[in-house]
C-alpha cells in the first residue's frame, strides 16, 4: 500500500500541473468512409474545437445520432450532486456488505484498501471535474467533466467497461487516467478476492457438511442423563462415520441468473424506450450484453444525460449480478464435484481394510481417533502420525505407566 501511494501521489501532482495549449490534442484518426484504406495516422490537432474534427470525419466510430452534451443538457446542481452522493454511497457500501456476509471483522489491510478506494473516488471526482480535460464526440470542445459525466466515466473504469466515448485529451491526462485505472483495478481486485474467499468458504463448508452432518462426540466425563443419552444413541446405531448426502441445490444459480436477467432486461427496455436513446431492440440487446459483460466495444453508448445516470448505476449493478451468476455457478459445480466423488460405502470399506490390516475387530481409543480423523477428512494419516510422534517425544511415563506431557515442556516446545 505504501508503494502504491508513492506512485499515485506523484502522478496526481503531475496531472494537476498546468497544461499548455501547445501540448496539442492527440487523436487516432481514420476517415469514416474508409473501410480498407491506408493505416491510420497519429495527427496533432489544435485545441480549438472538436466540431472541426467531426467535419473531417475523424470522430470515434459510434453508431446512430450523436447528441451534444452542453449546458442545455445538464441537470441542475442539486439533482446532479444528489445522484453523485447516491452513487458514492452505493459504491462504498460494497466492502462493508462483503464483510457482513463473511462475518469477519475488518483487517488493517482492508482498512487501507478502503482508504485507497476513498482516495480513488474523491480524488478522481475532483481532478476529472476541475483539472483533467477530456474529449468526446458529444463535446463541442475539449473540457473538464461535469459531475454526472464524471461518475459515468468512473463507472466505466471501475467495471472495466471502457466504452471510449469519453477519453482524456492530452498526454498528461492520459498518463494520469492510465495510472488511475491501475489503482482502481488494484482496489477492485481486493474486493474480488474477498468474494472468491466467500465462495471457497462456502464450498469448504459444504464439504464439511458431507462428512460432519452427524458425528460422535467422545466424552468419558458425561454424567447422569447425558451419559444415558449417549449410550442410548450408541445402542440405536446413531453413531456413523458417514451418512447419505443431498445433491447441492441449483436454486442459488437460478436466483443469480434471475437477478442478472432483471438488470439486463431493464437495460434493454430503458435504452429502447427512453426519449433520445431510441436504440432498436437488437441494438439494445447487443448494448446490454456487451456492457454488463464489461466488454464495452463502444458502438452503442448512452446518448442523453439520464442515459448516463442510468448507465452509471446499472453498469455496477449488472456487472455485479453477472459476477454473482459466475460465482454461484462455480460454487454449484464445485459442490457437485464433491457430491459425485462422495462414496457412502467408503467408511465400510475402510473398516474392512482396518480389519484386514490389524487382524482383529476392535479398536483402541487411539486407533478410533486416528481412524475417525482420517475418514472425516479432518487430518491425513501422516498428520496424525506426526501429532502422535510429538506426543511420545514430549511425554513422560508416570509411576502408573501412563504417559502424559507436562505443560512446562509443551510451552518450551512452542517457544
Amino acid at each position: 500500500m505504501k508503494f502504491a501511494l508513492s506512485v499515485i501521489i506523484p502522478v496526481l501532482l503531475f496531472a494537476a500541473s498546468p497544461m499548455t495549449a501547445n501540448a496539442g490534442l492527440l487523436r487516432l484518426t481514420s476517415a469514416r468512409s474508409s473501410v480498407l484504406g491506408s493505416p491510420p495516422n497519429l495527427e496533432r490537432a489544435p485545441e480549438a474545437s472538436l466540431a472541426q474534427l467531426d467535419e473531417d470525419g475523424f470522430q470515434p466510430q459510434m453508431e446512430g445520432d450523436i447528441a451534444v452534451w452542453d449546458e442545455s443538457s445538464k441537470l441542475d446542481m442539486r439533482t446532479s450532486w444528489a445522484i453523485a452522493a447516491l452513487w458514492v454511497i452505493m459504491l462504498m457500501s460494497m466492502p462493508v456488505l462483503i464483510r457482513y456476509l463473511s462475518g469477519e471483522p475488518f483487517t488493517e489491510t482492508q482498512w487501507l484498501v478502503a482508504g485507497g478506494m476513498w482516495v480513488a473516488v474523491f480524488g478522481g471526482m475532483f481532478l476529472f471535474t476541475t483539472t483533467v480535460k477530456f474529449q468526446s464526440a458529444h463535446f463541442k470542445q475539449v473540457r473538464t467533466l461535469n459531475i454526472v459525466e464524471c461518475i459515468y466515466l468512473m463507472s466505466q473504469v471501475i467495471t472495466t467497461v471502457g466504452y471510449g466515448d469519453i477519453t482524456p485529451a492530452y498526454p498528461r491526462g492520459q498518463v494520469f487516467v492510465g495510472f488511475y485505472v491501475l489503482m482502481s483495478i488494484f482496489v477492485i481486485a481486493m474486493t474480488v478476492s474477498d468474494m472468491v474467499a466467500l465462495i471457497m468458504a462456502s464450498a469448504q463448508a459444504y464439504q464439511e457438511k458431507l462428512f460432519h452432518k452427524e458425528h460422535v462426540e467422545v466424552n468419558y466425563n458425561l454424567k447422569g442423563k447425558a451419559k444415558a443419552n449417549a449410550q442410548g444413541a450408541r445402542g440405536k446405531g446413531h453413531a456413523h462415520l458417514a451418512l447419505k448426502v443431498e445433491r447441492p441445490p441449483i436454486a442459488p444459480v437460478i436466483a443469480a441468473g434471475t437477478m442478472y436477467a432483471f438488470f439486463s432486461i431493464t437495460w434493454i427496455l430503458f435504452f429502447h424506450f427512453y426519449p433520445g436513446e431510441g436504440k432498436t431492440w437488437l441494438q439494445a440487446i447487443y448494448m446490454s450484453v456487451i456492457t454488463l459483460s464489461t466488454v464495452g466495444f463502444g458502438a452503442f453508448t448512452p446518448n442523453t444525460t439520464w442515459g448516463m445516470v442510468f448507465a452509471s448505476f446499472w453498469m455496477i449493478f449488472g456487472s455485479a449480478a453477472l459476477v454473482s451468476v459466475v460465482t454461484s455457478f462455480t460454487d454449484y459445480t464445485m459442490k457437485m464435484q464433491e457430491f459425485e466423488r462422495f462414496d457412502p460405502d467408503h467408511a465400510h470399506k475402510a473398516i474392512e481394510e482396518f480389519k484386514g490390516r490389524h487382524q482383529h475387530d476392535e479398536m483402541t481409543e487411539t486407533q478410533f481417533i486416528r481412524f475417525t480423523l482420517v475418514q472425516q477428512g479432518i487430518a491425513s494419516e501422516s498428520e496424525v502420525n506426526s501429532i502422535l510422534g510429538n506426543f511420545h517425544v514430549l511425554a513422560d511415563q508416570d509411576s502408573y505407566g501412563t504417559k502424559a506431557v507436562k505443560l512446562e515442556r509443551f510451552q518450551e516446545a512452542e517457544v
